[in-house]
Formats: structure tokens, C-alpha cells, sequence
């Protein structure tokens, strides 16, 4: 019996902003009536399994048979489990083993995890008012657990495996994100995009939920969800046609920036041969400043439910490790816990994560001397601010064309977006390169920059002011699949330029998964690193006639954006204070800045 293709019904558009969702955003398949808190039903059969890749859309695994579905060339298995349900006395700890299961599991809904588009109303951290209005709760907490896999429908077995993370924080988001059919097709790979618990679910380091192991007691269950799917994938590859030795970890934002982690953690040693890091640099957190912040967030429930008096008071409360604290934080529920904190902003002070626990992270971060050290690309856009820069207050009242015309906010905007994205760009890469090259790391390092988007002569002066090669662009490049701001002008990224810059790219990509290295065949090429003075970024543009790209000599340091910054005048010195200490403080890139011009401590 043919199964047609499902998603989790109840599943609700939020109005999301693009500072929290970043690039989590895809457009769902169609709905389907099929209960949200429930894993794909399974059918019984008895037929003795071969683990050999067979084309078609049942394939047996080592835990059970699936059954997916084929749809524009490609074949699909959606809501496939890889853990045990995070529930219950689960909730927060390792992820468990999968048990076998009997029978035919219907792998036709994309799942979602619990908190995955959960965004509550709250203040930025200057202050400057709401930020988001929305609450939409959606899926279950099985989701959280779960992983999509597309392949080409053909018999080719041996394939590459590009394993991806979403976006959005590690609050939001969803497997979904990356739809993948196009992309597995030009790139002729296996395509694994996966769900992690999210939020204080994913990452929690409170003392009172220390009770485990030394990696349940590091807080970070998002990473630890991530290193049981790659186990799982390992070990079930050769059901997809896969290569389970030719495994490429990749991730857009937050997800690149899981995968810039797990080149320092040794729970991901030997579990992955490449990695791709889109829009995401090295960000890691301080487990006493999180323990901090997290008791705060949760102080205002515990006033509530009556446990205890005042904020201050359950504040200290949370941090201490008693059993009356741990019944307290699993007596919570998932809309509860969502609604602790708001939309981070790319603040790590907003919502911390990546605990450097010294087990899961080493307690020296990204300084550290040991990397899993393997083939590394950096991809970034050359405008990385700027949809955070629009969602940012005064700019995310007006819409684009207001603000088009906007005398005063207009050249605000341009300065907090020109020096964020310069700031962010290095952040995600050149400095990534530099400490890595700089730790001795042996492994080729290739960076680059997409400057597809900033000329008015090829995208309009509208796109080009407001958005340019934004943050996360390489999503829809990649799939040909319009989310975010890319979906407000469908005609631009239908055109010859943008189809250029995407095939070139994805052949780069392509290159990158089956040998290692991007370069091949006509195309330009792409340098690695090979010292801190040399050779730096490909660049990568394109018009109508065609795409192109070099490699950059350019250095830039924060020292040097903080310089132009001083020199520049482009509006009075008290709106460029504005920006400074409203705008552009406390975001992941900011530190320097921030101790230069004297902002607010936003951990304090």
C-alpha cells in the first residue's frame, strides 16, 4: 500500500522573528491528521531483515523495518526515532538506547520537538521593549528525538552522508528546516537532518538536575542527543545506501555553531570524517554565569506555584541541589519551561548553552589544544547582522519600505548593520580559522564569504540596504526552498544570478562531501588556510552573466572594525552611542566592543 506523505497535525505558524529563528524556518509539508504526540504507528511483520540498501521506501533497520515514501525523484524517511522518548524521569538525562520494534514503522511525518517554536513575550536586554507577542507550542517531546532522511531515488549505494542541524538559537526550530529533495539530488548524498531537545530542555545546568553521569551533569542534552543520532546513523547507513565512513557534520547558526563545538568535544571523537559550519562560530558558555541566569529565569514560577516567597529568595532556592529543587524543575511543564525565556538575539547572556563543563566542553573552550581535526568549511554571508539588525528595536517596528524612507532611522540602521556584520562575518570565520590554525590544527580549513546580494545593480536597492547576503542565505541557496527573508522576493532568488551563485556553490559542496576537499573540475579555486598571514576567504558574487569567485588576502580584526567605527560620522555621536550600547552589546561577537566603549554587563 502506497503511504502518502504526513506531518504532525495541530502544527501552528508563529510569528517568529527572524533574530530568533534565524534559519529555522521551512516551509512544513502538507498537514496531516495524524495525532502530534505520538510516534508513526507500526504495522505487523515478520519478514527476516537484510540491512542492504534496496531501492524503494521500505528499508530495514538495525531497529526495525521502515516505511517512507518517494516524491519528486527522491526517497524519504521522516520522524525516524533515534533514542528513547526524553520523557518522564528522562527528561533530563543521556539519551537513552533505542529499543528494536516489531512490525513496520510508518516514517511519513517530520516530527518536531517540544519548546520548538515556543517564543514568548519579553524585553530585549536594553529594555527597548517587546520583542515578540507569540506563543505557539508545537509537537511532542518524542519529537525531540527524532531525525528526516532523503536520498536520490536511485540504486547507487556508498553515498556521502550530509548530516544536518538546524538553526534557531537552540530554542527553536526543527528537522524540517532543511527540505532536502533538491539538494540531495544535485549533491548525490544522504541527507540526515536532525531534532535535539531544545531550550532548557536541550540545556539545563542547574545544580539540582546533576544526579548523573559527569556528561548528563555537563547540562548540555542537546549535544548529547546530536552524539546518539550520529551513532545512529553510523550504525544504519548502509540501509540508506549511505556510507557510515564518510559522514559530514554540517548546521546552519545555532547548528553550525553545534558543530564548531563538537570539534573540541571528545564525546564526538571518531563519530564524523568532515564538517560544515554555515553562519556559525565558536560560542561557549560559563556554567556558574548559566546557573546564574537560568535560576532568575525560573525564579518568577517558584513565586507562583507558592514554593517560594519572592524572586530573590527563589533565586538562591534554584541554585542549591536539594530534592525539593529537582521535583520542583521536573514538576514543570514544557509550555512553562518555554516560557522562561524569550528570543535571545544572538545573546548568549539570553539564554546560555554550550556549557563549558570540561566533560562534554573542555572548561577552555575554543582555546583549547585538542581538536576532532578533520576538514573544516566556513561559509558566512557578507551582511550576517543584518535580519537580527531589522528585528532589532527601533528598526523592527517600520517595515522594509517605511524604513526605506525613514530619514533618521535609515542611516542608524546602516551603521549598527554595517559594523554588526562586520564584527559577526569575522566572528563566524576568520577568527574561527585563526584560533583553530593557531592551536596547531593540522586539517585543511577553508573559509568564505558570499557577497551575492549587496549590489543594487543586481538585487535592488531595497534588498540590498536592508538584507544583502544575510545571515543563513545558504539555506535557500542550498535547496532552492525560499524561508525567511529570501521568501519576500521570490523572483530575485529565482533569477539567473542566484541560480549561478547556488550551483556553483552546491558544486563546491558536492566536491567537499565525496573527497574532502572543494576544489574540482572548471571551478575557481579554494585555497585553505595554510598561515595567519596569508590567503583568507573565497569570495563568492554573481549577475546575470554568470557567477565568480576569488580568494581574499584581507585580514580584518576587531581592533580594526572598532577604529572604523570611531572615524565614522555618518550620524550624530549620541544616536552611534545608541547603537553601540543598545543594538550591537552582548551579542556573540560584541565582547571587545563592548569593554571598549563601557557597556552593560549583560550576564550581571
Amino acid at each position: 500500500m502506497s503511504l502518502k506523505h504526513k506531518v504532525l497535525s495541530g502544527l501552528m505558524a508563529a510569528a517568529l522573528s527572524a533574530s530568533l529563528l534565524a534559519c529555522s524556518s521551512a516551509p512544513a509539508p502538507a498537514a496531516s491528521s495524524a495525532p502530534a504526540s505520538s510516534l508513526p504507528s507500526v504495522s505487523h511483520q515478520t519478514e527476516t531483515p537484510s540491512y542492504a540498501y534496496q531501492r524503494g521506501t521500505v528499508q530495514n533497520t538495525r531497529y526495525g523495518t521502515l516505511e517512507g515514501f518517494s516524491e519528486d525523484g527522491a526517497l524519504h524517511w521522516f520522524g525516524v526515532p533515534y533514542a528513547q522518548a526524553p520523557v518522564n524521569e528522562l527528561r533530563w538525562k543521556a539519551p537513552q538506547p533505542l529499543e528494536p520494534w516489531e512490525g513496520t514503522l510508518d516514517a511519513t511525518e517530520s516530527m518536531v520537538a517540544s519548546q520548538t517554536a515556543s517564543v514568548q513575550a519579553s524585553k530585549d536586554k536594553a529594555g527597548n521593549g517587546t520583542v515578540e507577542a507569540t506563543t505557539a507550542l508545537l509537537g511532542s517531546e518524542e519529537g525531540a528525538v527524532t531525525l528526516d532522511i532523503t536520498r536520490p531515488d536511485t540504486d547507487e549505494t556508498g553515498l556521502p552522508i550530509f548530516f544536518y542541524i538546524h538553526g534557531g538559537n537552540n530554542q527553536t526550530g526543527k528537522s524540517a528546516a532543511f527540505p532536502a529533495t533538491q539538494f540531495a539530488q544535485e549533491v548525490n548524498c544522504v541527507v540526515v537532518s536532525v531534532n535535539h531537545r531544545l531550550g532548557l530542555l536541550g540545556y539545563n545546568a542547574l545544580p539540582a538536575i546533576q544526579t548523573g553521569t559527569e556528561e548528563e551533569n555537563s547540562g548540555n542534552f542537546g549535544l548529547l542527543d546530536l552524539a546518539a543520532a550520529l551513532d545512529w546513523v553510523a550504525e544504519n547507513a548502509e540501509s540508506f545506501g549511505g556510507d557510515s565512513g564518510n559522514i559530514t557534520v554540517t548546521g546552519s547558526s545555532a547548528g553550525g555553531r553545534n558543530v564548531m563545538a563538537m570539534l573540541i568535544s571528545p564525546v564526538f571523537e571518531g563519530k564524523f570524517q568532515k564538517a560544515i559550519s554555515y553562519s556559525g562560530g565558536m560560542t561557549v558558555a560559563d556554567m556558574e554565569d548559566s546557573q546564574r541566569v537560568e535560576a532568575r529565569a525560573l525564579a518568577p514560577l517558584a513565586v507562583e506555584k507558592g514554593v517560594q516567597s519572592d524572586e530573590e529568595s527563589a533565586a538562591q532556592w534554584l541554585l542549591t541541589d536539594g530534592e525539593e529543587v529537582r521535583d520542583f524543575l521536573y514538576s514543570l511543564s514544557d509550555e512553562e519551561l518555554a516560557a522562561a525565556f524569550g528570543g535571545a538575539g544572538i545573546r548568549m547572556s539570553a539564554f546560555p548553552h554550550h556549557f563549558a563543563d570540561g566533560v562534554v566542553l573542555p572548561k577552555e573552550g575554543f582555546d583549547t589544544t585538542v581538536y576532532n581535526d578533520v576538514p573544516v568549511l566556513m561559509v558566512n554571508g557578507d551582511r550576517e547582522f543584518s535580519t537580527f539588525c531589522k528585528s532589532s528595536p527601533p528598526f523592527n517596528t517600520p517595515s522594509v519600505a517605511e524604513l526605506m524612507k525613514d530619514e533618521v532611522l535609515l542611516p542608524q540602521y546602516r551603521f549598527a548593520e554595517k559594523y554588526g556584520s562586520l564584527m559577526y562575518g569575522y566572528f563566524n570565520g576568520e577568527e574561527s580559522a585563526e584560533r583553530m590554525l593557531g592551536s596547531g590544527y593540522e586539517s585543511p580549513i577553508y573559509t568564505c564569504i558570499i557577497r551575492w546580494g549587496d549590489d543594487p545593480a543586481v538585487v535592488g536597492e531595497e534588498y540590498a540596504t536592508i538584507y544583502g547576503s544575510y545571515h543563513c542565505m545558504t539555506t535557500p541557496l542550498m535547496t532552492h526552498v525560499l524561508t525567511n527573508a529570501s521568501s519576500s522576493y521570490p523572483e530575485l532568488y529565482a533569477s539567473p544570478s542566484c541560480q549561478a551563485v547556488s550551483s556553483m556553490l552546491n558544486t563546491y559542496y558536492k566536491n567537499f562531501l565525496w573527497s574532502g576537499n572543494p576544489n574540482g573540475g572548471e571551478l575557481p579555486q579554494w585555497d585553505a588556510w595554510t598561515s595567519l598571514d596569508g590567503t583568507t576567504q573565497l569570495i563568492v558574487d554573481a549577475n546575470d552573466d554568470g557567477a565568480w569567485a576569488e580568494m581574499s588576502t584581507d585580514h580584518i580584526s576587531y581592533a580594526e572594525i572598532i577604529e572604523r567605527m570611531e572615524a565614522d560620522h555618518s550620524i550624530p555621536d549620541d544616536q552611534k552611542t545608541e547603537m553601540i550600547r543598545t543594538v550591537l552589546n552582548g551579542r556573540w561577537f560584541s565582547g571587545e566592543m563592548d569593554a571598549y566603549y563601557g557597556n552593560e554587563d549583560l550576564w550581571a
